[in-house]
């Protein structure tokens, strides 16, 4: 009985990976972010160039990857900004517009997000 009743409020698992075919176009996107990281897709640009809709992009996207196409895109810039930040002396004016950010005050906006501190901060911790 105990096994019964444990069998209908436990959830049913299912193989719902995302077919091999469209986690290579997801490799494929993830390495043109990193190459491209002043692009700016959509949401319906990243479906697009995927061949699925926008609302199956965003779900498997997020399961392969834990985050939304946009918090990931943001992520990967960051990533980015803090390997310039600890390995160069550009400015982070360069670096927020080589990432392809409207300006350097979003920037350090969307930096501290992610990481905590602003860039100047991760810079000097850094060293």
């Amino acid at each position: 009985m105990l096994d019964m009743v444990l069998h209908i409020v436990q959830p049913v698992e299912v193989d719902d990976a995302p077919a091999t075919d469209l986690l290579e176009k997801f490799d494929m996107l993830m390495r043109r972010l990193q190459h491209e990281p002043y692009w700016r897709p959509t949401v319906e640009e990243l479906a697009r160039l995927t061949a699925i809709s926008p609302s199956h992009f965003m779900r498997t996207f997020r399961q392969y990857t834990g985050f939304s196409p946009m918090a990931y895109l943001e992520r990967q810039r960051i990533k980015q900004a803090s390997d310039l930040l600890m390995n160069t002396s550009r400015s982070v004016l360069e670096i927020s517009t080589a990432l392809g950010y409207a300006s350097s005050q979003h920037f350090a906006t969307a930096f501290k997000r992610v990481t905590g501190m602003t860039p100047l901060a991760w810079r000097k911790s850094s060293r």
